[in-house]
């Protein structure tokens, strides 16, 4: 099918909402430098779009480089690109995924300059609160690499504004929630069995959460938590927890469906932060959302409406939170019902409207 009959097909199908065989083929290429949510994020899409029969790849660098800074690392992302290039000529578009500032530089960059070098349409999602860091300190010699993207995508205000003080333009959409197996369950009492599902890094703080779940065992000693994920600051947080005598805290590797089982309250203390896919994914499964304010956080969570929202670093007010959750069934009820009825917002039916339409008008640039 030629170009011009390829977008004749699209626009008659995609605008009108229609699932059509017709449609850009989508390359997602995942450029981490260290935390997974690009992965996650590109899966979860990747999911939705094949869904509805479209023609997606997902190319991920945890395949290969996975962060690793000796030899092999470099050899890995050797592999890496020369994957890339094979892969890149056959799709329409190129969408890329980085989430962190590293992965500016020994991701970003060179798939850009590949995939314009093959004449391809480019989406960049910046999955990062940290862009304020790459674009403070090498604004001069970064923006011209942002502005190869036909669009830059931001998931959250709070990004689109940092970008927007650079002069940099975005387009808006967030995250959507992941899919999982389990049936939504309507909790209203809890135990509390605590779930954090982030990556384990400084931005995310962890150790808040931990010093309030100290006091929440305290007097609920039944409490559980459970810690998923992993990354630089485990060790830190695990002496932390030895160090404090702080019982019930299980690391675990365990899926989301697994632990959404599991879990009747998810909490988050990041204090540097986008908009996190798993807050969406808690609320739209049915658990009550306890959280800190960072970032695009408080575009979605509105404290007491559909969810408990504390300032960040505030292990007390986390903590007080949580116990005010035990105690008022009434008031669980009523956040999970609240967030019930937003993330109707955020379902594929809304969302994918977006995402088609973002692909397309991406397309039709060629």
């Amino acid at each position: 099918m030629s170009v011009s009959n390829k977008l004749l097909a699209l626009r008659a199908g995609v605008l009108h909402g229609a699932v059509r065989a017709d449609h850009p083929d989508v390359l997602l290429v995942t450029a981490g430098g260290g935390s997974r949510v690009s992965t996650g994020r590109a899966s979860t899409l990747a999911s939705y779009l094949t869904g509805d029969k479209w023609t997606v790849h997902v190319h991920s660098e945890w395949r290969h480089a996975a962060g690793r800074s000796d030899l092999g690392g470099v050899i890995d992302r050797l592999a890496f690109f020369r994957e890339l290039v094979r892969v890149i000529p056959r799709h329409d578009i190129v969408h890329l995924m980085a989430d962190s500032p590293g992965s500016f530089w020994c991701f970003v960059v060179p798939s850009l300059a590949l995939a314009r070098f093959f004449n391809k349409r480019i989406i960049l999602s910046f999955l990062c609160p940290e862009v304020e860091d790459v674009l403070g300190r090498w604004g001069w010699l970064a923006r011209p690499f942002f502005r190869l993207a036909d669009p830059v995508v931001a998931d959250c205000n709070y990004v689109a504004g940092i970008f927007a003080r650079h002069g940099l333009a975005t387009r808006m959409i967030l995250p959507l929630p992941r899919r999982f197996a389990g049936s939504i369950r309507q909790i209203t009492r809890l135990q509390p069995k605590i779930l954090v599902d982030r990556p384990l890094t400084r931005a995310n703080n962890v150790a808040c959460l931990v010093r309030a779940f100290k006091f929440v065992k305290q007097k609920y000693p039944r409490s559980e938590l459970l810690i998923a994920g992993d990354g630089p600051e485990r060790q830190a947080l695990q002496h932390l927890i030895s160090a404090e005598y702080i019982h019930g805290v299980t690391f675990t590797t365990k899926g989301w469906d697994a632990l959404f089982a599991e879990a009747d309250l998810y909490a988050n203390s990041s204090s540097y932060d986008t908009f996190p896919e798993s807050i969406l994914t808690a609320l739209g499964g049915g658990l009550p959302v306890v959280t800190t304010d960072a970032g695009g956080i408080p575009q979605v969570v509105k404290d007491r409406i559909n969810g408990m929202v504390v300032p960040i670093n505030d292990h007390v007010g986390l903590a007080e939170r949580i116990i005010e959750l035990v105690e008022n069934p009434e008031l669980v009820a009523a956040l999970t019902t609240a967030a019930g009825d937003l993330l109707r917002n955020f379902s594929w039916e809304s969302a994918g409207n977006s995402w088609r339409r973002l692909y397309l008008a991406t397309f039709e640039r060629s």
